[in-house]
């Protein structure tokens, strides 16, 4: 069982219930009050990645390529070089995971496209499960 400290506003536990993770029974945890259930088992087997990319005008520097680099055609800038490692995780990630959640968000953009109105914050993706048909967007 957690419980949030009215003092100190802090989370504890108690011994008894904390090896209950990993376990396949349910706990429960809250703050004032609130109680909700939560299958640990099911929450260990999804992974939640959120990808944040920096879209500062020093990631679109041009980065010196060995010929090698050239060779195996490598974006000539940190910023294209991320996109298509981002390409390349989200496509094996969608294909061997689907229950897994992932989000994309980009930060120091010209343009904010976000719930909250933060500026220079654009969401292209948010957290959720995807499948094979978003592969493309």
């Amino acid at each position: 069982m957690f419980s949030s400290s009215s003092s100190s506003g802090r989370w504890s536990s108690s011994q008894s219930s904390f090896g209950s993770f990993g376990s396949s029974s349910s706990s429960s945890w809250g703050a004032d009050g609130d109680q909700g259930q939560f299958n640990f088992d099911e929450l260990n087997k999804k992974d939640a990645v959120l990808v944040l990319l920096d879209c500062g005008p020093r990631m679109f520097e041009q980065v010196e390529l060995t010929a090698e680099e050239k060779e195996l055609d490598v974006a000539s800038t940190y910023f294209h070089q991320c996109v298509q490692a981002l390409s390349d995780y989200v496509k094996r990630k969608i294909v061997m995971s689907r229950s897994d959640r992932l989000g994309i968000v980009l930060y120091n953009t010209r343009t904010s496209a976000n719930p909250n109105g933060f500026h220079g914050v654009h969401v292209v993706a948010e957290l959720g499960e995807y499948d094979t048909t978003h592969i493309k967007e």
